[in-house]
């Protein structure tokens, strides 16, 4: 089997759009979306400019990849998607220190979670899988940078270590061979997804027409 490389700038739409193409063929059984950048820092701070890009590489590509990829999968009875988002999509306000500064990074990853899910529920009864993985800190040069540029030298890792990023690709296939949506892969209490879907279908009960007593 070959390997075929196509270098691009997944925040650049012609670039994106060659991607896109490729994704389409034939011969495309699995795409995983794991291209991403951070853009962390202060939200008054940071260069709208780096946050555009943040939005169009974590939440625009996949989005388009997805589209593209999934028609082809459902014709030939077959494929997967695989979106990779980040626990830092379930921080919430907690404050930077020891967790970075990551407003809009966290809201990519939030789409990321709820597009996938979401989405999954629709090829629900067919062969096509959808899932989505989100890691923790994972041992890889992520966070040396901020995503404006590439981190300059070989490969490292930052100095806070992480899992490895082959044990997330373990888990991420072994979920996906057992047919789970939601992979956490260092979650050692699977009932913790279970809950976090009765919080939403509580939450959901407030789509009432009469306000509620507060």
């Amino acid at each position: 089997m070959g390997v075929e490389t196509i270098v691009a700038d997944l925040a650049r739409p012609p670039d994106l759009a060659r991607v896109a193409d490729r994704v389409a063929a034939d011969d495309v059984g699995l795409l995983v979306n794991n291209a991403g950048v951070n853009g962390y820092g202060p939200f008054h701070e940071v260069d709208p400019a780096l946050l555009t890009r943040v939005i169009d590489v974590n939440v625009v590509a996949p989005t388009v990849l997805t589209r593209m990829a999934v028609p082809g999968m459902l014709a030939r009875g077959r494929g997967a998607v695989v979106n990779v988002a980040s626990l830092l999509a379930f921080a919430g306000d907690l404050p930077p220190g020891p967790l970075p500064y990551r407003a809009v990074y966290g809201g990519t990853k939030g789409y990321v979670v709820t597009f996938t899910r979401t989405l999954a529920a629709e090829p629900a009864g067919t062969s096509v899988r959808v899932q989505v993985v989100c890691p923790g800190l994972t041992a890889t040069e992520f966070h040396l940078g901020t995503g404006r540029v590439p981190v300059p030298g070989e490969a490292r890792v930052h100095d806070d270590g992480g899992m490895p990023a082959a044990d997330v690709v373990t888990a991420s296939l072994a979920a996906l061979d057992a047919g789970e949506v939601f992979c956490v892969p260092g979650l050692a209490e699977p009932a913790a997804a279970a809950r976090l879907a009765d919080a939403e279908s509580a939450l959901r009960g407030g789509s009432g027409v009469t306000l509620a007593p507060r």
